[in-house]
């Protein structure tokens, strides 16, 4: 009360006594105020009578006492006193201006039928166009319990703090506290019609305490103002809308209507300017603010509830192997707090903390953007164990399998998130449900037993998608979208463990799959590639097993689609489609020095590539693609310089070039299967020599081929044995 105490004393030499107009009238009447705001989510209406109690020409001492009814929200009532007071000559203007001061005593009965009391504090100026006001909210400290439970038991796991807890019999319970805060909002008159005018506002407004998310946001609002209506002196009807936005609500929009009318004496004069102003609507925020946990939300969430009495009663979760507390840290883009879903923290602030360790999982948050900042899951604290470890992304609401065989279910963790920075593997590793964007490599791995990553978009690493590198046992990767990668979306070198690799796409990166000094075994997915720059799939440093479902490279430029030069890999392929753009030096297939296999067993073509197989003398490896088909132009549909081949083709076409088949000194057998008709083996033109098997052994066997336009010979066999 000692603002009210302040505002009366200086009210008295400032007022001096009631002044009276001509007709014995005092200049400022009373009004009386209703108002309706409607939205999606709830109604209210509230109703404001606004009494002088002393003035003079230019100061009004006034009182306002209100009462708001919220739908299904409980209700409020105001009482306030303010001084409002016209002063001359504002600096750099000249005009006239207007200061007001005021204090309420608020009192508000939530939806839950707690009370709970505050002190509102504030000031305004005021111009002819503009304006400009603060408030203060100062409510009671008290907290109110709402509920309480007994904490989950028996696999019941839930967070406290970072640290994953089993409730053991212990009480979690839901509390209902006022928050302390401010506001502050400025606007500017637009002039519309006579008596008419129109305001924009603009404010941010911030709420917070001990123990509760802070709530705080943008707010703007519209106003159109209609003055004395129908001839009806110093009435006031205003239509308009508002919309504010905060990350506990979301976005809230209300359309509101609002009617004044003048009572008392004074109720006739008509008013203009900021004379009309004196008896303006105070604005501030409709209620006291409160904020009320839930308790069936996850304990560590925004909206769950406290653990009563520290987690009394609950056994910390730890990892079966060390025999250390898991954790879960919740990181955002910037983040300051304490890792939880309500305080967020950096990457950094997780990976240092002193109880990180094996079997701890990282979430990531969208809360502020992309979160920057790489993630080492290899890093010990305090000798703390590094396997285990799980980096997600929180996509909404999540359950996370923990080492301990533990399932821990997170909510409202808003959209999926980005991350801003590069990853490295540890043992056991599990990545999951977000997406990446780091300058070098998004992904490494370096000697890990094992690792599981799925769910994943990399875009734009400007070195490798995924590098792994020494691993020896199972590695899992499935379900990823890589894009706009500088070097190989994947580089798999020295990995002598199995690996699978479930459905994939790659699209604008220099090569798609490469593999070198590997035994593997590999097992692909479906696997599309587009507009590789340099290559395909390269398999030349390959030397186990390597098995595809589904291959289709599309937009191939000046590389290989697939590369076994040198490896001895054996290959296995339910289908292989390759489409190059016909760009020189491009490959179909590379099998030059190669001593495994390649077997591709159901459909598939090459086209549109120079070249569409290519072998040389140091080839052994048999190559079975009996339901395909080659089309080459500009270059051989097969070049084979020796070599020994076992090749079964479905067809095979080829333009231009010096030989669309070039045998020369080659071993081994060719055959093209055909159909029942000429030309459905293929047609070979515009050659030098259609078919070149000068020298060698090849057993060939031709079906429905049809040669055309060739230059010298339509087949060549010179020392041909």
């Amino acid at each position: 009360m000692l603002l009210f105490i302040f505002l009366f004393t200086i009210s008295i030499p400032v007022l001096g006594h009631t002044q009276e107009g001509s007709s014995g009238q005092t200049k400022q009447p009373g009004k009386f105020t209703s108002e309706l705001r409607s939205g999606d989510n709830r109604t209210l209406g509230r109703f404001d009578l606004l009494l002088p109690l002393a003035q003079n020409r230019n100061t009004l001492f006034f009182s306002d006492i209100r009462f708001i009814d919220v739908s299904g929200a409980g209700m409020e009532g105001n009482l306030g006193f303010g001084l409002r007071q016209i002063r001359p000559n504002l600096v750099f203007s000249g005009s006239d201006w207007m200061w007001g001061a005021y204090v309420f005593a608020d009192r508000r009965r939530t939806a839950y039928r707690n009370y709970f009391s505050q002190f509102t504090l504030g000031a305004e100026l005021s111009g002819k166009n503009w304006s400009f006001r603060g408030n203060g909210y100062l409510p009671d400290r008290k907290t109110i319990t709402l509920a309480t439970i007994g904490s989950p038991g028996d696999g019941g796991i839930s967070l406290d703090g970072t640290t994953v807890i089993l409730g053991g019999g212990g009480l979690l319970a839901a509390r209902e506290r006022a928050l302390p805060g401010f506001d502050i909002e400025a606007g500017v008159r637009f002039d519309t019609l006579e008596n008419h005018e129109l305001w924009l506002y603009g404010a941010y407004f911030r709420f917070e305490r001990s123990g509760t998310p802070k709530i705080d946001g943008p707010r703007g609002r519209l106003e159109y103002r209609m003055h004395d209506l129908f001839d009806w002196t110093g009435s006031e009807l205003t239509l308009g809308g508002e919309v504010k936005e905060d990350d506990i609500n979301g976005t809230e929009g209300l359309a509101l209507v609002r009617f004044s009318i003048p009572f008392g004496p004074g109720r006739k004069t008509k008013r203009r300017g900021l004379d009309r102003r004196m008896t303006e609507f105070v604005q501030r925020d409709v209620d006291i603010i409160t904020f009320a946990q839930d308790i069936n939300a996850p304990v560590g969430s925004l909206l769950g509830p406290e653990v009563e009495g520290g987690s009394a009663g609950a056994r910390i979760v730890t990892d079966p192997e060390t025999g250390e507390p898991l954790n879960v840290y919740i990181v955002s883009n910037g983040g300051t707090g304490n890792c939880t879903q309500a305080a967020p923290c950096t990457p950094a602030t997780a990976q240092s903390d002193a109880l990180y360790g094996a079997g701890d999982v990282i979430v990531l948050v969208d809360t502020a953007g992309n979160v920057q900042g790489d993630v080492n899951l290899t890093t010990s604290v305090a000798g703390q164990g590094t396997a285990r470890r799980q980096l997600v992304g929180g996509n909404g609401d999540i359950a996370l399998n923990l080492s301990s065989g533990d399932t821990l279910n997170l909510t409202g963790l808003g959209g999926r998130p980005t991350l801003a920075g590069s990853v490295q593997l540890s043992e056991d590793a599990l990545i999951f449900g977000f997406d990446i964007n780091a300058p070098g490599t998004a992904i490494t791995s370096n000697g890990v037993t094992s690792a599981n990553i799925r769910d994943l978009n990399i875009t734009g690493a400007g070195n490798h998608g995924i590098h792994i590198q020494n691993t020896n046992t199972a590695l899992v990767i499935s379900e990823l979208n890589i894009q706009n990668v500088g070097g190989s979306a994947f580089f798999f070198e020295g990995v002598t463990g199995p690996v699978t690799v479930g459905n994939t796409t790659i699209v604008n990166s220099a090569q798609g799959i490469q593999i070198n000094n590997s035994t593997g075994p590999f097992t692909f997915g479906n696997v599309s590639i587009d507009n590789a720059t340099s290559g395909g799939i390269d398999l030349s440093g390959a030397s186990g097993a390597v098995v595809f479902n589904d291959v289709d490279l599309t937009n191939l430029g000046g590389g290989t689609g697939l590369s076994l030069n040198a490896s001895s890999a054996i290959v296995t392929m339910n289908t292989l489609d390759i489409t190059g753009t016909s760009a020189a030096g491009s490959r179909g297939v590379d099998m030059r020095g190669a001593t495994g296999s390649l077997t591709v067993a159901n459909t598939g073509a090459i086209q549109n590539v120079v070249t569409g197989l290519d072998f040389d003398a140091t080839s052994n490896a048999p190559l079975s693609f009996q339901n395909g088909s080659i089309s080459a132009s500009g270059g051989s549909a097969i070049n084979a310089s020796g070599g020994n081949l076992n090749i079964v083709l479905n067809r095979i076409d080829a333009t231009g070039g010096t030989n669309g088949l070039n045998l020369v000194n080659t071993t081994g057998s060719l055959t093209i299967n055909g159909g029942t008709t000429l030309g459905e083996g293929g047609t070979l033109s515009g050659s030098n020599a259609a078919i070149n098997l000068s020298g060698g052994s090849l057993a060939l066997t031709l079906n429905d081929m049809q040669i055309q336009n060739y230059g010298v010979d339509g087949i060549r066999v010179d020392n041909n044995t």
